[in-house]
């Protein structure tokens, strides 16, 4: 795997290379900070993915204690977390949408493991949105045709992580938040098991759903950010014992595999992933899931025999309920997002976008007796969905997304096509979001109109380093993840 991007300089593509410079003095705090610093303004202009000109790069490049084990790694966080310079505003012209004035504990739990903020990056207004449309700064582009939409809401996460702006961002997940953006921008996008991040200080839309989610070029780069943020296993026993150690083991053995030449005799480009042989994959059916696009349906099969290449076998497994896990999902998220901005929607209809106000209006008329349903259903539920699924399978697997990025100019001034966009390109992921369980968004390359096509990892709660074992799998046999986004419309 190349360590190096372009922009003229020799660069770090990875953590685990970047953290080998440093601790190597091929490159200072200082370098990283102009380097990405430089890339960061380009993209920025390019996709409007930051939230402000100056995207907070650091003024003087602070010293990097290299045994910190995120030293001089530069990373964005999208606009829903209290950063104590600025209240965040999701998106939207709203200043009060937050009321912690201390950092989120996330971001301080970062910059003690020495990585460098960038800033905040853009969202869709409130983050009630799926298409990076309605930012209060201008729809966010997507970095491989800035003409397209670059999903959302997590939007300026995942451009600014496609775009090579930042090794990874921080956004937040209620519905797809950041698997619709990672899938539309070719990216990895991670939505861990519900509540294993600490969400104080972040901006609430659902807060029976909020997740904070990772971006990252690499399923190993997410492997290596997610430790340092993630709770303990809140649960006690076998399972812990057991998620502790195959943290332990996956991060082990991505060292072993950088350190291991590539040529070595009798090496094969495989040989890093035979840990696949036996794993059963569950493929997903069901009529959500559905690609009736040629081009994503072509992309997605050739991505699932990579998996079998690598010793997997794949089994089809009807998931009728998983359109019941949809409603509670589309009950809580309305049932709770209308009751933090009914007033916002009342006094100051306004501030907000056309479609955010088609949105909130609509959820205004969910039942509560709906709500309680949804409430009531979501453990039984959750028991059910891993007795059928995780008894006999390893991995579920689904499409990130089941339409084509379109156009900004055909749906910026169009709200109700914006909103019949964002419920489609939800429906592949907010029934995972009601589950609670992790859920991963994996790039496999590109349609035919090279836009990016992403594959949904799905697991039992606890699982995020099975999922992201999976996808790093499929990353050292393939080699889309290495392409470099033209920044420009076509």
């Amino acid at each position: 795997m190349s360590d190096v991007i372009a922009d003229g300089a020799s660069q770090p593509s990875s953590i685990a290379g970047l953290r080998q410079a440093l601790l190597t003095g091929r490159l200072t705090s200082a370098d990283i900070v102009e380097r990405f610093s430089t890339r960061a303004r380009r993209v920025g202009a390019a996709t409007q993915c930051w939230v402000s000109p100056d995207i907070g790069v650091p003024a003087i490049a602070p010293a990097v204690d290299v045994s910190h084990p995120l030293a001089g790694v530069p990373f964005g966080h999208k606009d829903v977390f209290a950063d104590g310079a600025h209240p965040p505003r999701a998106g939207s012209k709203f200043d009060d949408l937050c009321a912690d004035a201390e950092p989120a504990p996330v971001l301080t739990t970062l910059h003690e493991a020495g990585a460098l903020g960038f800033g905040a990056l853009a969202t869709d207004e409130l983050s009630y949105g799926a298409t990076g449309l309605h930012a209060a700064g201008g729809p966010v582009r997507n970095p491989w045709n800035t003409a397209m939409i670059a999903g959302g809401s997590s939007s300026g996460a995942a451009a600014a992580v496609a775009g090579r702006a930042v090794m990874f961002a921080l956004g937040a997940d209620t519905g797809g938040s950041v698997r619709i953006p990672a899938a539309l921008c070719g990216v990895v996008g991670l939505k861990p098991t519900f509540a294993s991040i600490d969400a104080r200080g972040m901006v609430p839309l659902s807060r029976s759903q909020d997740t904070v989610g990772l971006m990252t070029r690499l399923a190993e780069d997410c492997a290596r950010v997610l430790p340092v943020i993630q709770r303990p296993l809140a649960i006690d026993g076998a399972d812990s014992a057991q998620h502790n150690a195959a943290t332990r083991n996956f991060i082990a053995a991505l060292d072993e595999a950088r350190a291991a030449p590539e040529n070595a005799p009798g090496r094969s480009p495989l040989d890093s992933a035979r840990s696949l042989h036996g794993v059963r994959i569950a493929v997903a059916q069901h009529p959500f899931l559905e690609l009736h696009d040629a081009g994503l349906s072509e992309r997605t099969a050739a991505a699932l025999q990579v998996f079998e290449t690598l010793g997997a076998t794949l089994h089809p497994l009807p998931l009728q309920e998983l359109e019941h896990y949809d409603t509670h999902a589309t009950a809580l998220t309305s049932f709770e997002a209308h009751a933090l901005h009914r007033e916002r929607l009342q006094h100051s209809p306004q501030q907000l976008s056309e479609a955010t106000r088609l949105r909130l209006t609509s959820a205004g008329q969910m039942e509560p007796a709906a709500y309680a349903r949804a409430v009531s259903a979501r453990v039984p539920a959750l028991e059910r969905f891993v007795a059928h699924v995780f008894t006999e399978y390893d991995l579920l697997v689904c499409p990130a997304v089941t339409v084509r990025a379109q156009p900004i100019a055909t749906l910026f001034n169009q709200p109700k096509a914006a909103v019949a966009l964002t419920t489609a390109l939800l429906r592949a992921n907010r029934c995972f979001n009601y589950l609670g369980v992790p859920a991963l968004s994996l790039p496999i390359g590109f349609d035919d109109a090279d836009m990016p096509v992403g594959l949904q990892l799905i697991g039992r709660p606890w699982s995020e380093f099975s999922l992201l074992r999976f996808g790093s799998a499929y990353q050292r046999v393939t080699d889309w993840h290495l392409a470099e986004p033209g920044l420009t419309a076509r």
